[in-house]
């Protein structure tokens, strides 16, 4: 039980540190990051490792956040665009409607003009 205990925490710690590694790192940087983690589990040295999954977590929180604002932005804009973009259709229309109006208008005056 305890050795699946530690290969489950040894299994998470190294995820962890490869997805946030990856995240921002080199590929060079990724396999150190790996060898800290794998000298740590080595060692037995589960505080090291417990404060670096912490250390970790922080940073790909932070990351999330970030992108998630990127997201949001990107997704307002694109909203706003959208209103405007049916602003721009519904003016087109008013103004179709108008013109075609005129060209009754024009129709009829030259028709009473005809038979007057």
């Amino acid at each position: 039980m305890f050795r699946f205990l530690i290969g489950l925490v040894s299994g998470v710690a190294i995820g962890v540190a490869a997805a946030s590694a990856s995240q921002s790192q080199s590929g060079q940087d990724i396999r150190a990051e790996l060898e800290r983690v794998r000298s740590d589990l080595q060692q037995g040295n589960f505080d090291a490792i417990g404060a670096h999954l912490e250390e970790r977590f922080k940073e790909l929180q932070a990351n999330l956040e970030e992108r998630f604002a990127e997201v949001e932005e990107a997704a307002e804009e694109a909203s706003e665009e959208a209103a405007a973009a049916e602003g721009a259709a519904e003016a087109a229309d008013e103004a179709a409607e108008d013109a075609e109006v005129a060209a009754e208008e024009v129709v009829d005056a030259a028709e009473e003009a005809k038979e007057a």
